[in-house]
């Protein structure tokens, strides 16, 4: 009787996929685990040297994007201005 219910479970449709799951689960929880390792000795100093090495990053990001806007803003202004002179060009004109 015992025999018959482990063969029958170890035949199931069930617990093969079941079974395949768990170990592909266990590869990848040691995959993972093993990569991060590295990543828990990173020294105070390092952690630190990245953080001002963004800062200076994102402060250069923003000086871009405020040449940038600048730039758009002057020739915004400069288009309005043709745009005013046309119309005063063409007011003149009658």
């Amino acid at each position: 009787m015992v025999k018959q219910i482990r063969e029958t479970i170890a035949d199931s449709a069930i617990i093969k996929p079941l079974l395949v799951l768990f170990l592909c689960g266990i590869f990848t929880w040691l995959v993972v685990s093993v990569r991060d390792i590295p990543a828990t000795y990173v020294g105070k100093e390092e952690l630190k040297s990245v953080r001002t090495e963004i800062r200076a990053n994102r402060e250069k990001d923003i000086t871009n994007l405020e040449k940038i806007m600048n730039i758009g803003f002057n020739n915004i202004k400069i288009n309005q201005e043709r745009q005013e002179a046309k119309i005063d060009r063409l007011l003149s004109r009658e």
